[in-house]
């Protein structure tokens, strides 16, 4: 990492280290395996579902709309990879799940696990707030003597305790050097966080890039058509339900405010979570609920395309490339600049960057936070991307498409693993 940054030579502050901790306990218990790594994201996401029908049971939802939770995560989350999200989402189930036994201790216990869960990935912040505002209040109103002063006294002693507990742990993480973190954090930020301006311009990008604009928009479509049903028998809804679409629409509204970037992550997996547990639970003749319940099913199909077309049609396997022309390049123009993306990063030079390289993701002066047209590259620059990049940006070589039953799919390579190099 410090051949990336020059911060990263006696540290690496620009993420919490909370989750590296975390892997580094289970890696020490179970060994340090491909096998391993994989198991803790498995239990990560068995975590998650698991407390989150345990909530969702508690507040009246029906087994069906449970079930369903496990088929969305799975469908949905997995394409994170192992980033430290489901880390995240695990801790985010247990300490919700701890705020509903409404007790002093358990209060304390939820807003730790609240508060590991937002330094794992601080974007769940946007589904801490509601859900934790949304569950005290609830547990407030089912009080059998409403004493507000003395109720959220108790709430507020049990977060500061928790705070006191959670912050002197990342603390410890970062051997005391707050300020060190500080500054790396929020110059990491300012790469990623976008604009408030340039939101919009970036979701409609992400929207017309390939088949988004019907794959995404499908299940946007969909949560559309769920909100329209809420509102048209607001009256007859349950009122769990109502509660659940509400807070979970204004974490939506937070995350795209805060990170749109994760669009593909957070926001498109709560957005079919929503939608998928309004169906089951929405009161309807039998009619329209089969049909609302047909069109889901499609819905769902129509998002799982590009997985099972880059599993059936794409090489996803790293091909065996022979990178000693690029390599024996970088050697002999050691002061040449390079703009390198992660699979280049990854299968040319195992990480070990070039001294002037520039990661792809972290190109500045555009709203999409990389290149998105030829016409961008500085003359004195190289590029070292996957050929696969042709997809999101106007003027590189073609690259070959994923084929499956006579059908050409654009933007899902067949070798997404193919590196070019651009002088």
């Amino acid at each position: 990492m410090a051949n990336w940054t020059e911060r990263s030579i006696d540290r690496y502050y620009v993420q919490p280290p909370i989750h590296s901790y975390s892997l580094a306990s289970w890696l020490s218990c179970f060994g340090s395996s491909p096998e391993s790594i994989l198991l803790f994201q498995c239990c990560c996401y068995i975590i998650f579902c698991v407390f989150t029908a345990l909530i969702l049971r508690k507040y009246g939802f029906s087994k069906v709309a449970i079930l369903c939770i496990p088929v969305v995560y799975t469908t949905s989350m997995s394409i994170v990879g192992l980033r430290q999200d489901a880390l995240a989402m695990a801790y985010l189930a247990i300490g919700l799940w701890f705020l509903t036994l409404n007790r002093g201790w358990k209060y304390f216990f939820g807003f730790c696990f609240l508060g590991v869960a937002w330094l794992s990935a601080p974007i769940s912040i946007a589904y801490i707030i509601p859900f934790t505002l949304g569950i005290i209040w609830v547990n407030y109103s089912q009080e059998k003597e409403k004493q507000f002063i003395k109720y959220f006294r108790k709430v507020i002693i049990s977060w500061f305790a928790a705070f006191i507990s959670v912050f002197s742990l990342f603390l410890w993480t970062i051997n005391f050097e707050f300020f060190h973190f500080w500054d790396d954090f929020t110059w990491h930020a300012s790469l990623r966080v976008v604009p408030p301006e340039k939101i919009l311009p970036l979701w409609f990008f992400i929207l017309s890039h390939g088949y988004n604009e019907i794959i995404y928009g499908s299940i946007y479509l969909l949560y559309l058509t769920c909100l329209f049903m809420l509102l048209f028998k607001l009256r007859k809804i349950p009122t769990h339900l109502k509660y659940f679409f509400l807070l979970t629409s204004v974490g939506l509204v937070l995350n795209l405010f805060l990170y749109p970037s994760s669009l593909r992550y957070y926001v498109n997996f709560f957005v079919a979570l929503i939608s998928v547990i309004t169906v089951v639970e929405i009161p309807l003749q039998k009619l329209n609920k089969s049909l609302l319940a047909f069109l889901t099913i499609v819905v769902f199909c129509v998002y799982q395309i590009p997985a099972i077309v880059s599993l059936l049609a794409a090489d996803i396997f790293p091909t065996h490339q022979d990178y000693t022309e690029i390599k024996s390049y970088v050697s002999k123009h050691p002061n040449q600049t390079y703009l390198i993306d992660n699979v280049a990063a990854r299968f040319v030079f195992d990480y070990n960057l070039p001294k002037n390289a520039i990661a792809w993701h972290f190109s500045q002066n555009t709203a999409i936070f990389y290149p998105h047209s030829l016409e961008q590259k500085d003359p004195n620059t190289v590029w070292i991307i996957a050929a696969a990049k042709g997809a999101v940006t106007q003027g590189l070589p073609d690259y070959p498409k994923a084929e499956l039953w006579g059908r050409k799919f654009n933007s899902i390579p067949q070798k997404p693993y193919e590196i070019i190099m651009i002088k």
